[in-house]
């Protein structure tokens, strides 16, 4: 079950940790605010598509890279959403 109080923050600032750092701000203006909810992570999840631009190179193809960057975010952010 997700905690809403500590969830629904009001500033978000995502940090992947690529070479060199990104900032996610689309990711994070979708989850600011908002009451935890498989929507809304999802909805996140969509928008951190906008916030990366990827290389393929031998360690992945740009989808390959763009799915793992989805599959992790939502993961972490479920995380939060749990543990907060």
């Amino acid at each position: 079950m997700y905690r809403v109080a500590s969830y629904a923050r009001r500033d978000w600032r995502i940090c992947l940790w690529v070479t060199p750092p990104v900032l996610a701000p689309t990711a994070a203006a979708a989850l600011m605010g908002k009451a935890p909810s498989e929507e809304t992570i999802a909805a996140a999840e969509i928008a951190l598509i906008n916030d990366l631009s990827p290389r393929s190179d031998l360690h992945g193809s740009v989808n390959g890279k763009l799915h793992w960057a989805k599959v992790l975010f939502g993961r972490s952010v479920r995380q939060l959403g749990k543990s907060a």
